[in-house]
């Protein structure tokens, strides 16, 4: 497993009704930045205590966040029950996590640097929260356009799309990920729950 370590810069956003925060997570390997990822973090507990719905929040910050939460909602290890357990909700702050980017720069990929970093990122979460997320959502979405060497802008061939998607996804099921809900719309849409194998 790659040596990484993790640094993150905070972005809090407050709107009327909830709370959540970007953040941007840098990678490196030693001394090296070797890629970045975005994360945004919602504290469950507020956004009940607005008397709103995650899927509602995440819809105002981005349609594939929406998707990613509208999944999860379906699975039944993040059931209703679940998530308002009072031991779990008021004996800690409740996390959900949405992994909105994972960039490895084209130079340090084959590495595995992206592979150790999902695998890494509850630990990240809980050290910058100090709470374990209850769960992180992902929605499977492979860059479509790419920045050549010569600073172009280019299309990445659909059969290279299919292949970057294959991959990524097998990167999230080892790190313990599962699809929640096998409907359509929700294909691309992986979540990690509380106990998943890592």
């Amino acid at each position: 497993m790659a040596n990484l370590s993790i640094v993150p810069t905070l972005e809090t956003i407050t709107n009327n009704t909830s709370k959540f925060q970007n953040i941007i997570l840098d990678i490196f390997n030693g001394a090296r930045k070797v890629g970045e990822a975005r994360l945004v973090l919602f504290n469950y507990r507020e956004i009940r205590e607005a008397g709103e719905r995650l899927e509602t929040v995440a819809k105002r910050v981005s349609e594939d966040m929406n998707l990613a939460m509208n999944a999860m909602s379906k699975h039944s290890l993040f059931s209703c029950e679940v998530l308002c357990d009072t031991d779990r909700m008021y004996c800690r702050v409740p996390i959900i996590a949405y992994l909105s980017r994972i960039y490895i720069y084209p130079e340090y990929r084959g590495k595995g640097y992206g592979k150790t970093f999902v695998k890494m990122l509850p630990d990240v979460i809980q050290t910058i929260t100090m709470s374990s997320p209850l769960a992180i959502a992902v929605y499977i979405s492979p860059q479509s356009k790419i920045t050549t060497h010569n600073g172009m802008i280019a299309e990445v061939p659909k059969k290279d799309l299919r292949a970057m998607y294959t991959q990524m996804e097998k990167m999230f099921i080892d790190a313990g990920y599962i699809k929640p809900s096998k409907i359509l719309n929700y294909k691309r849409c992986m979540i990690w729950t509380e106990g998943a194998t890592r």
